[in-house]
């Protein structure tokens, strides 16, 4: 039986946290139940995953995707602060589907979320936080 998921991520920086993703809804083992996203814009980060889950085929289209809290908790000061904090990073547009291509986003908050899936099993979802 495979093990189910919720990925928590900062996708659309870079690649990694993309190809986990693909990775994910390319192994046998997982079960992705959802993803939450993270840090700066995380509408334009959801955009991104909603993107990547449509490109891996039809059963993955429809996984929620929630957006999560754009602040850092982190002591360290942020390069480019204020551009991240003003939603002006990351873009993804140009990588990304058209948003009426898109599922649409989940109508809760990533924390929300995360807590109602997971209390909602029977402690078989464990979340992936890579965000």
């Amino acid at each position: 039986m495979p093990q189910k998921i919720i990925l928590d991520t900062d996708i659309g920086d870079d690649i990694d946290d993309a190809l986990a993703l693909g990775l994910i809804c390319a192994s046998a083992e997982l079960e992705l139940v959802g993803v939450t996203t993270v840090f700066a814009n995380v509408i334009a980060r959801s955009r991104q995953a909603r993107t990547v889950l449509c490109a891996a085929g039809d059963r993955f289209r429809n996984i929620p995707v929630a957006a999560g809290c754009g602040a850092s908790m982190a002591s360290r000061p942020m390069h480019n602060a204020a551009d991240y904090l003003a939603d002006k990073l990351p873009n993804q547009d140009a990588s990304c589907l058209p948003s009426d291509q898109l599922p649409p986003l989940h109508s809760k908050h990533a924390v929300q979320f995360l807590i109602d899936t997971i209390m909602a099993g029977d402690g078989d979802i464990v979340p992936i936080c890579i965000g």
